[in-house]
């Protein structure tokens, strides 16, 4: 936005002076409206004078840029939420079959092992349970394994009941372990840290994807919780991987299919919110088969996904953190011709921005600006119709001055980089001088005169060097200069 007679207001708030038009039917008159705004930059009020800048003049139409200070831009449809989506899949179902035995594959330190088979197929809540009487030690050299009558596959995490007895918070639990799974030929297909303490809450370890062919898991290294405080011994009440739990839900939406993974035990997902207590949790997009699709996550949580746009190079969000985040899936496929990148330009009232389509003039709504990348060729077949071709032309911006004596327009105005591409002076009070690309002067009189320039047909212009008010033995000389560039 161009503008001009910026004062200060009070230290900090300012007064600007745009050049505006009254449009009633075709008819339009320039004059000028003077805003003032507060110190946070705030609307206060405006003043609207003639172009000597002193007489009052009254709005008869409507207020509008005079074509002044259109600032061209691209825009494109913001994507539109999609309807609620038809669930299609559903496996709620979180337990893989319990293992069918369990075995002490080493024990140097012959610590006591009681009750094995209820650490794969006992009561979780604490009706029965297996013990390792350690004496208020560690397991020290101790591995177990439990194995399954049939391979299973994409389990999503381990799950750890642990302590004995009725009090679940006396020290005699799984501090830690190490687990690790193998398959049918003993290939190590994972291995890592198992997640325990305190408490009989069922502890989770998570497990990467594409985990198949698991016929057996141990345990080793296995530690007491608290340290060796507490009860004399370590128990497991049960031990079991989780399944894979997954619901798909399609949304009739440019074709979009939303996939969200994770385990029964710690998140809930509807269609709208997922709950979560423990782990991360990944929602996958099924991307269409076009090649400029984007959907885009709105959530009262932001903070709680690692990213809000989704597109075909980026297709996962992760949600993070514990509690209820609710959601919406908005999506818009930016190669259907509805939906191509137009060229706008923001046009300014003196108080309020608004986009409007070049080709129709028409405001248009629900749009976001986007960057303007290069000047696009016409189709192969040769149709230029841009409602149907994508094409962003060059960007060109006009601005304008107000210059009163001794103040004075010079073609080093001109923004650097840019082309000047068309220029016009008027005189509002007084008289003004022009000194020309050649240095030769001319005045530019009576009040009201208008003198243009415009581009050649290679799109550049040579301005005049300079356009000066001039000071007369009454009054000093006012003329406002227009110009654009590109």
């Amino acid at each position: 936005m161009s503008s001009s007679n910026l004062s200060n207001l009070n230290d900090c708030g300012n007064v600007e002076t745009f050049l505006l038009c009254d449009k009633v039917g075709e008819v339009s008159t320039r004059f000028l409206r003077t805003i003032t705004f507060d110190c946070e930059g705030v609307y206060v009020s405006h003043v609207d004078n003639q172009l000597d800048g002193t007489t009052a003049y009254v709005v008869a139409g409507t207020a509008t840029d005079c074509n002044i200070d259109y600032e061209q831009v691209c825009y494109r449809p913001i994507p539109t939420p999609c309807p609620a989506p038809i669930v299609t899949a559903d496996n709620p179902s979180a337990v893989i079959p319990e293992f069918s035995r369990a075995t002490v594959v080493a024990n140097p330190n012959n610590i006591g092992v009681v009750n094995l088979p209820s650490s794969h197929d006992g009561d979780a809540s604490g009706g029965s349970w297996s013990r390792f009487n350690t004496g208020n030690a560690d397991a020290i050299g101790l591995v177990v394994d439990w194995l399954f009558l049939a391979p299973q596959s994409n389990p999503s995490a381990i799950q750890l009941f642990t302590q004995g007895g009725a009090d679940v918070g006396d020290c005699d639990g799984v501090g830690s372990a190490v687990a690790t799974l193998y398959n049918a030929a003993g290939t190590i297909l994972w291995s890592g840290a198992l997640v325990g303490g305190n408490g009989g809450t069922g502890w989770l370890t998570d497990l990467p994807t594409g985990l198949v062919g698991i016929t057996r898991m141990r345990l080793s290294n296995i530690t007491k919780s608290c340290g060796g405080a507490g009860a004399p011994n370590i128990h497991i009440r049960n031990i079991r991987l989780l399944a894979e739990y997954s619901i798909i839900y399609d949304y009739d939406c440019h074709g979009v299919t939303i996939e969200a993974r994770g385990d029964a035990g710690t998140v809930t997902i509807t269609s709208t919110t997922i709950t979560q207590t423990t782990t991360p949790h990944v929602l996958t997009f099924d991307i269409p088969g076009s090649s400029n699709w984007q959907a885009t996550v709105v959530t009262d949580q932001p903070g709680r996904f690692s990213r809000l746009t989704v597109n075909q190079n980026n297709p996962t969000v992760t949600f993070t953190g514990t509690g209820v985040a609710n959601f919406v899936v908005s999506s818009v496929d930016y190669d259907q011709p509805e939906n191509l990148t137009r060229v706008g330009t923001m046009q300014f009232d003196g108080l309020t921005r608004t986009l409007h389509d070049t080709l129709t003039g028409v405001e248009v709504t629900g749009q976001e600006i986007v960057q303007c990348c290069c000047d696009e060729a016409p189709a192969a077949d040769g149709d230029t119709d841009p409602t149907e071709v994508q094409q962003t032309p060059s960007l060109s911006w006009s601005k304008f001055g107000i210059y009163t004596n001794p103040a004075a327009w010079s073609s080093a105005q001109v923004t650097t980089g840019r082309v000047l591409t068309g220029l016009s002076a008027t005189v509002t009070v007084g008289t003004a001088t022009v000194i020309d690309a050649d240095g030769v002067s001319s005045p530019l009189v009576p009040v009201g005169f208008t003198a243009a320039w415009q581009a050649e047909l290679n799109g550049s212009l040579n301005p005049p060097m300079s356009i000066t008010p001039s000071i007369t033995p009454a009054v000093a000389s006012t003329v406002i200069v227009t110009w654009t560039e590109r």
